[in-house]
């Protein structure tokens, strides 16, 4: 249990808290859930997204700065100001253009800053660089959400790097069986017959994500998996290509793409999936891959980023080789064929996820990162 005199004042910087980020969520899971010691604001440089209401439901005030352009220096004078009026104990950031203008606020209001990385996607730019490794010379703590994210981090960070160090994320708990619909009702509500084969993935469309080679290996199986069907759910620049793909590869029928989704909507469609499938070449953590696995779905992952921080290969998950259509085609294949296996899987991943993913170890750890900047 943490001891401490007085409550200490995080100010949490970002672009947007926007639903379909797993980086609002996170933060929202923190602040309902630490402890009474710990108090939130929330400053969204760009606007405050639809998640806002969600904080200020459990008392954290949002402010919206409306800065569209990267270079608008009154960026550093906003967050100065929130500091001073708010009487900020710590500012805590989040992504490029708010590490950038948070630190440098925070250092001349005299108040640490604590970063945290969300993903293995970096700015690699010169300037961005440059600016990095000076500003993290006067950063408390860099806090990865992944050995894989660090070791990223680790590749253009060279100043300070004694204060970087590794918290995973915290998912909370999907409950099992509680008001929960008979599968085959929630399956006929989505248009699906009882003894599809369904496949889920979730992810923006972006070319990390590889969700071409899911496309490939649902051509492969077709054949072999008669009543195969994906559910593809996410958005964005490649969206146009993946439709392209599909319609030239005849899955229309098979393969779905169902744009952004609340993430309720999400997890109140697991419980129907017969296997989720993360492609991902560079994944930072992989939010919606331990949803899945809570809800004791067997999960195939590529063998990249953090997901191998995720499962044990036949424990908990299978691993695949990155881009390898073939070796993905197998794995689907196997659990396709092994009710068993399948059953095995999922269970033996809900009961790692509670272990190692907790949302209590997630809090504590960032609690002591706090109480240890302040003391």
């Amino acid at each position: 249990m943490l001891m401490m005199s007085k409550k200490i004042h995080i100010l949490h910087v970002t672009a947007t808290l926007d639903p379909c980020g797993g980086t609002p969520v996170k933060l929202l899971y923190q602040v309902m859930n630490s402890s009474s010691h710990i108090k939130f604001t929330v400053c969204c440089i760009l606007v405050e997204g639809d998640l806002a209401d969600k904080f200020r439901e459990v008392g954290v005030e949002v402010i919206e700065l409306n800065r569209q352009r990267n270079f608008d220096v009154r960026q550093l004078t906003d967050i100065m100001g929130i500091v001073r009026s708010r009487k900020i104990d710590i500012v805590h950031t989040h992504f490029a253009r708010s590490n950038i203008y948070s630190r440098l606020a925070a250092f001349l209001s005299g108040k640490p800053a604590i970063v945290s990385e969300h993903g293995i996607i970096r700015n690699t730019s010169f300037p961005v660089v440059l600016v990095d490794n000076l500003f993290n010379l006067f950063t408390s703590h860099l806090v990865a959400n992944s050995y894989a994210t660090l070791k990223s981090i680790q590749k253009s960070v060279y100043f300070n790097r004694g204060n970087m160090s590794v918290i995973h994320n915290g998912i909370p708990d999907i409950k099992l069986g509680e008001g929960q619909i008979p599968k085959e009702k929630l399956r006929q509500e989505y248009g699906f017959k009882e003894n599809d084969f369904i496949i889920l993935n979730v992810g923006s469309h972006i070319p990390s994500r590889d969700h071409m080679t899911l496309i490939k290996t649902t051509k492969k199986v077709r054949t072999l998996i008669p009543n195969i069907k994906v559910v593809q759910i996410g958005d964005g620049k490649d969206h146009g290509s993946l439709m392209g793909a599909i319609k030239d590869k005849g899955l229309e029928k098979i393969f779905f793409l169902w744009g952004k989704t609340k993430r309720e909507d999400v997890h109140k469609f697991l419980p129907v999936v017969d296997v989720y499938v993360n492609s991902a070449i560079l994944e930072g953590f992989g939010i919606a891959t331990v949803e899945a696995m809570l809800c004791e779905r067997p999960v195939i992952c590529a063998n990249s980023g953090s997901l191998p921080e995720l499962i044990t290969h036949d424990e908990d998950g299978l691993l695949f080789e990155v881009k390898n259509a073939n070796d993905l085609s197998e794995k689907i294949m196997s659990l396709y064929e092994s009710k068993e296996l399948r059953a095995r899987l999922g269970n033996t991943a809900r009961e790692n996820v509670l272990k190692k993913f907790s949302i209590k170890q997630f809090v504590e750890s960032f609690e002591e990162k706090y109480l240890s900047t302040c003391s």
